[in-house]
């Protein structure tokens, strides 16, 4: 009995938790998104057994020794090459290779700024709206708590002997258990 009233209370009291809708089905979108990670989860997964598959066989070895080999040709070539570039270029070159996620880094900042100038105002003309909505279902609240006041003692005057009689039997259940062993 107590429980039933403590689950009602923390019902209408503010309680996150929502009896009424716990089984919500989810929205088209949400399904369609669902579904599709689902698919890549299950294509990555094949992919992942396939090339473990393929890197096991004598082929699969035999490719990729010589993508290794040919790995360390093309590093061996692109070095040399690099030796032969003037200094002035390839300081140019490392200062864009340098510099490139600094400049990112600032546009990226700068949009951030503009983003949050943007969003600023809008938060501003929400936050009354909000505050508005909660206090309306604050006070939607304390009303369904009002009114089902009454329904609840009639409940718990009904319920309460009910669990009594329970509680004596599964006491006797249990005495009775005890003494057995």
């Amino acid at each position: 009995m107590k429980v039933l009233v403590v689950l009602v209370l923390a019902a209408f009291t503010g309680c996150n938790a929502s009896l009424l809708y716990a089984d919500q089905p989810k929205t088209k979108l949400d399904e369609l998104t669902d579904t599709f990670w689902d698919y890549v989860n299950v294509a990555k997964q094949t992919t992942d057994e396939t090339v473990e598959k393929f890197q096991q066989t004598e082929f699969g070895q035999d490719l990729s020794a010589r993508l290794e080999e040919g790995a360390k040709v093309a590093s061996t070539y692109g070095e040399a090459f690099w030796t032969q570039v003037p200094k002035n270029v390839r300081e140019t070159i490392e200062v864009y290779v340098i510099m490139m996620p600094y400049g990112l880094a600032l546009t990226a900042e700068r949009k951030m700024t503009t983003f949050k100038k943007k969003l600023d105002p809008i938060v501003d003309r929400m936050a009354p709206l909000a505050e508005k909505i909660s206090s309306d279902l604050t006070l939607r609240a304390q009303q369904v708590k009002d009114t089902t006041a009454p329904y609840v003692e009639k409940l718990k005057e009904k319920l309460d002997p009910l669990a009594q009689d329970i509680k004596a039997r599964f006491q006797t259940l249990y005495d009775s258990f005890v003494n057995t062993n």
